[in-house]
């Protein structure tokens, strides 16, 4: 399992139909396991603040049928594994689960099944905004639980890319590794051949969205991803660090770049 945190300036309107409905408007093996679509957008659309919500992306190695078996092997329900990460995320000593607008939608249709937990940025006890770790070493807190929960759970700790087998993953490392050990190529290369192949996946449609390149990115063996922004990510792969920005890579134009792309060829 891994868990992916990136702030959202997006309406809540075009997020809640990407998880319902997806870029094509045909998704399918999608359930709402936490709050009210509807409800969630008409709260959501009054927030006073530039940021609107918080969005985590918890991807499992599994596919939703090995998950459910897991659990079940357990006694336990994707419902109870998602309410302990939620609790985790959101503790009841500093949060009112009542003054929460929250949408969690899980995803069956990739090999990964994975939850997109949504929360307002707003907390209906207080008035105020919420505060979610950012940091680098906040950032760590994230890691501890994924190993807690994958631990606890027996899921695999480290997730697989989406959709798109072990070939790819070894392409991307591959370049990397040739950075490290020949240092034939300037960052600025690396990144446009990393960037080129995801375009390739994202075209192929074996990557459909920006938080699944960035599940795919931090699957790869030796990266570990530093930060999230709104048009950038940055991450680290044996000491030396590289930040993707721009296009793909932000939050509001994936779907813009990727089609314009198509339309050229």
């Amino acid at each position: 399992m891994i868990l992916n945190y990136q702030v959202s300036r997006s309406s809540p309107r075009e997020r809640v139909k990407y998880l319902i409905e997806g870029l094509d408007g045909k998704r399918e093996r999608v359930e709402v396991l936490d709050g009210d679509p509807e409800l969630f957008v008409e709260l959501a659309e009054k927030n006073p603040y530039s940021v609107k919500m918080h969005n985590f992306l918890i991807s499992f190695a599994e596919s939703r049928e090995e998950l459910m078996l897991k659990l079940m092997q357990q006694g336990k329900t994707v419902e109870e594994l998602y309410e302990e990460i939620f609790s985790l995320l959101f503790p009841k000593e500093y949060y009112e689960r009542e003054g929460l607008n929250i949408l969690a939608v899980a995803h069956g249709d990739t090999d990964n099944y994975h939850i997109h937990l949504t929360v307002e940025n707003y907390d209906y006890t207080n008035g105020k905004s919420l505060y979610v770790p950012r940091t680098k070493t906040e950032l760590e807190f994230y890691r501890a639980l994924e190993k807690y929960i994958s631990a606890k759970y027996g899921l695999s700790f480290s997730v697989r890319p989406i959709s798109t087998g072990k070939a790819g993953v070894e392409k991307v490392k591959k370049i990397l590794e040739e950075r490290k050990s020949y240092k034939s190529k300037t960052k600025d290369e690396v990144k446009e051949e990393i960037t080129n192949h995801l375009v390739k996946l994202a075209l192929t449609g074996e990557i459909r969205s920006r938080e699944e390149l960035i599940a795919y990115l931090g699957s790869i063996e030796g990266v570990e991803i530093r930060r999230i922004g709104k048009n950038y990510v940055s991450f680290e792969h044996n000491g030396e660090k590289y930040r993707l920005k721009g296009g793909i890579y932000d939050e509001e134009r994936f779907e813009e770049v990727i089609s314009r792309i198509k339309g050229e060829r």
